[in-house]
């Protein structure tokens, strides 16, 4: 028998607004379901940075994550932003293991290797966004292979 936590949770759909409550256990279904489920993390729509849908504060330390989405998204595109930022929070660790590493580089190779790194972290968390939300997001110039798998 599968436990309710292994098991990938629904999309949520809600009109055009939505429940706080829901969507807090939305998210906490999702924690569960990515190994997250001890963590504290909280949820808020506000602005971000111009051009960004969403982003996440994390604290490794105390375990705990803040999700901001941008409060132009579209409520349908809530599920996905979700998924997104709680990957960032699954593979912060990593991430704090690449910065101690790239510290002992001189300057130059240290803002060579954020960029890279800042270049692969979001490739890897869009393709597991589009596996696990359901939503491809294909953008322009993307790869002929994943052209001809969602049929652009």
């Amino acid at each position: 028998m599968t436990r309710r936590s292994e098991r990938r949770p629904k999309p949520w759909r809600q009109g055009k607004t939505f429940a706080v409550g829901k969507l807090n256990r939305h998210i906490a279904a999702w924690a569960a379901y990515l190994g997250l489920a001890d963590w504290d993390i909280a949820f808020s729509t506000t602005r971000v940075d111009k051009g960004c849908r969403s982003n996440v504060d994390i604290d490794m330390l105390q375990r705990r994550a803040a999700i901001r989405i941008n409060s132009k998204t579209p409520v349908s595109g809530f599920d996905r932003q979700i998924v997104h930022e709680l990957l960032h929070v699954l593979f912060a660790g990593m991430e704090d293991a690449f910065n101690v590493s790239a510290s002992q580089q001189k300057l130059p190779a240290r803002r060579i290797l954020a960029r890279y790194w800042k270049r692969q972290d979001e490739w890897v968390v869009e393709r597991l966004t589009d596996i696990l939300s359901g939503v491809p997001r294909i953008e322009w110039g993307a790869p002929q292979v994943w052209r001809e798998a969602f049929g652009e």
